[in-house]
C-alpha cells in the first residue's frame, strides 16, 4: 500500500478528525488496541488516556510519587503519556530480546506513566504482579529499548513505591537518577505509525482503490498535482459479482461521527474524496 503513504501523511495526518493535539504533542487519535490486531478493535487514545487518570488517581504509588515530584523539580511532568508503536521495529527487538507472546508481539501503543519533557526521561511505576513473569520482564525491556531507540527517551523504572517502608529509600534513587539529566528537546512524529495504522485500518478500500481507480485517477504522486479535472466513475455492473457484493458490505469507520456503520462504497467514497480532494462517482 506504500503508493499511499504520502497522499495519508499530507491529506489525512492533517485531519483533526484523525490526530489529537495532546499537551502540544500530535497524536493519532485511533490506533490499534492493546495486544490486539486492528481487525479486532480500535482503540480511541484519549478516551483511554482519560481512564488511565481515572483508574490511577488513588493509586499509592502514583500519588506519592506525584508528591516527590512536585517538592523537588518544576519540570513538566505529563501522566500517561500514549506512544503509538511502529511494529515493525517493536517486533524486531522483542523477538530479539526473546519474546515470544503473540498478545506482546501485536501490542500497538503504549502509555508511560510519567514522561519529564524537558529532560527526556520516562518513569515507569512496576508492580510486581504486572511486572514479575519473565516475560514481562522481557516485555519491559524490549519497551526500553525501543523508547530509546525511536524517540531518545531514558527510562527509569521504580517497584517499591507501592510498599510505605521502601519509599524514602527508593526516593532518594530516583532523585539522584533524575538528577543526572541536563535539559534537551526532543520532537515527535508519529506520523509513520500512524500511516502503517490506515493502511491497515483501511487495507480493503485502500486495495479496492488501487485496483479499480488509482490508475483513473489522474493523480501525479510526485509532484502532488492533479493532471485532470474530469471526475472519476466506476460502473458497478461491469466489475466482478464478488466485488460488487464487497461494495455492498457494511463496516464501521470509527472516524466519523464517533464511528458510524457505511457500506464499502461509502467508505471508499469518503476516503477517496480525503485522499485525491475529488470525488468519485459509482454508476449502476
Amino acid at each position: 500500500m506504500g503508493i499511499f503513504s504520502n497522499l495519508i501523511r499530507e491529506n489525512l495526518w492533517s485531519r483533526k478528525e484523525y490526530f489529537w493535539e495532546f499537551d502540544g504533542y500530535k497524536v493519532p487519535r485511533i490506533i490499534s488496541g492493546k495486544s490486539r490486531n486492528v481487525e479486532d478493535v480500535v482503540l480511541d487514545i484519549e478516551k483511554n488516556h482519560n481512564n488511565l487518570l481515572e483508574n490511577n488517581k488513588d493509586l499509592p504509588n502514583v500519588r506519592e510519587f506525584k508528591k516527590f515530584f512536585k517538592s523537588k523539580y518544576d519540570f513538566k511532568l505529563i501522566e500517561e503519556f500514549p506512544v503509538p508503536i511502529n511494529p515493525d521495529t517493536w517486533k524486531d527487538i522483542y523477538r530479539g530480546l526473546g519474546g515470544k507472546k503473540s498478545s506482546t508481539e501485536n501490542k500497538g501503543w503504549f502509555s508511560l506513566d510519567f514522561y519529564i519533557p524537558e529532560l527526556g526521561v520516562a518513569i515507569q511505576l512496576d508492580s510486581k504482579i504486572a511486572h514479575g513473569t519473565n516475560d514481562n520482564k522481557i516485555r519491559d525491556n524490549a519497551e526500553d529499548i525501543y523508547l530509546w531507540s525511536t524517540h531518545h527517551i531514558v527510562t527509569i523504572r521504580s517497584s517499591k513505591l507501592q510498599f510505605e517502608d521502601l519509599r524514602k529509600e527508593e526516593f532518594i534513587r530516583l532523585e539522584k537518577e533524575i538528577n543526572l539529566f541536563e535539559r534537551k528537546t526532543l520532537k515527535f512524529d508519529y506520523s509513520e505509525e500512524f500511516i502503517k495504522f490506515i493502511e491497515d485500518y483501511y487495507k480493503e478500500e485502500l486495495g479496492f482503490i488501487r485496483k479499480y481507480l488509482f490508475n483513473n485517477s489522474f493523480y501525479n504522486e510526485i509532484t502532488g498535482e492533479r493532471t485532470d479535472s474530469k471526475k472519476d466513475e466506476l460502473v458497478i455492473s461491469k466489475l466482478p459479482k464478488e466485488d460488487q457484493s464487497f461494495l455492498e458490505d457494511t463496516v464501521i469507520n470509527s472516524f466519523i461521527m464517533e464511528g458510524i456503520e457505511l457500506t464499502r462504497q461509502e467508505n471508499i467514497s469518503y476516503l477517496y474524496r480525503l485522499l485525491f480532494k475529488k470525488e468519485v462517482i459509482f454508476k449502476p
